[in-house]
């Protein structure tokens, strides 16, 4: 009973969502590739940027695991106070490829994230906004509260768990995508120009962001 919604979630990427199930899996192994990449240049260089890198796409990979096994219990929402931080990894990464310099003051973690966010320009402001206010806190914001209560012999009924909705899924599993092609361009573009680096990764990001933005276009 309490993994319903789950073993509904992983049927259904066996079969008709066999797409998203596949393309997951790429993200997760080119996020490896990636920091395989960041733990050679670490062998070959001393730059405060490879070990930046690292730690951030690290942690992006850790928050998108976290998120992806939301999205499979149906609690998308509540994975929203975990999507902030993974865009914060994007904006951190944006901050160091900016200047190399960058990276000495990320480490000493006196930056707060607002501030780089504003300092690079970030595109992601509203969506930032919007989950400060409807997921990264208790809130009872409509957007917040909405998926918590169903309508029941005239008035509503508090759930206990949230139903596989195959639609739903698909959404959020999408966005996801999304979001972990930016985390894996902002980590390329890091780490691009240090020598010895596989080129190939980039035909790699390339193809999914490709994939991604097709379907978000469709």
């Amino acid at each position: 009973m309490l993994f319903d919604t789950r073993e509904r979630a992983l049927t259904a990427l066996q079969s008709g969502l066999l797409q998203y199930a596949i393309r997951t899996e790429d993200l997760f192994l080119l996020l490896d590739s990636l920091l395989d990449e960041c733990t050679r240049a670490k062998k070959r260089s001393a730059d405060d940027r490879v070990t930046v890198a690292g730690l951030i796409l690290a942690k992006g990979r850790n928050l998108s695991l976290a998120l992806y096994s939301l999205c499979l219990d149906g609690l998308a929402q509540e994975a929203g106070a975990l999507l902030r931080p993974l865009i914060e990894c994007i904006e951190r990464l944006e901050y160091v490829r900016r200047n190399t310099q960058h990276a000495e003051i990320l480490l000493t973690g006196k930056k707060p994230a607002g501030d780089i966010a504003k300092e690079i320009g970030s595109p992601h402001r509203r969506l930032r906004e919007h989950l400060n206010v409807a997921a990264s806190h208790a809130s009872f914001d409509y957007h917040a509260v909405v998926h918590l209560v169903a309508p029941a012999n005239g008035g509503v009924e508090f759930r206990k768990e949230q139903p596989y909705v195959e639609s739903k899924l698909r959404r959020n599993l999408l966005t996801l995508h999304a979001v972990q092609v930016l985390l894996c361009i902002a980590g390329w573009n890091c780490i691009a120009t240090l020598p010895g680096v596989d080129a190939s990764l980039a035909d790699r990001i390339d193809a999914l962001r490709d994939a991604v933005t097709s379907e978000m276009d469709g």
